[in-house]
């Protein structure tokens, strides 16, 4: 089973990070999907080091294979057909287009139920 967190406004907050930690025990592959740039792009651009991504995945648990940048694309070609089952994020946006255009299901953290849902979703999955 796979599953994928957005990380600036999502993982960052720790309700999300203890959720993350509880899936990784029970053996969800769990991916960081983010829309900042990576290492190449990041220094091109001047963004921000990801330095604190990258240490927040090795506290959670999440392989660093599992990052994934879209360097500021559309999330849903970029996990569109990657077998996972749902990805939270703080974006309404980024769902709306993820739920429009993927077969990913697309959780937003504002909903007071949201870990409801993605475990309802894990359930449905065969979990």
């Amino acid at each position: 089973m796979r599953v994928s967190f957005d990380f600036d406004g999502t993982l960052t907050e720790n309700i999300v990070q203890e959720y993350a930690k509880e899936l990784v025990t029970k053996g969800i592959d769990i991916f960081i999907v983010t829309g900042r740039y990576n290492e190449l792009l990041r220094v091109m651009n001047g963004s921000q080091t990801n330095e604190d991504l990258f240490a927040l995945a090795d506290e959670i648990g999440i392989a660093h294979k599992h990052i994934v940048f879209t360097n500021r694309a559309d999330k849903s070609y970029t996990i569109g057909g990657s077998g996972l089952i749902w990805h939270l994020d703080d974006d309404l946006n980024a769902l709306n287009d993820i739920n429009r255009y993927s077969d990913v299901k697309g959780v937003w953290i504002g909903d007071s139920d949201w870990k409801e849902r993605c475990n309802e979703l894990l359930t449905e999955a065969g979990f």
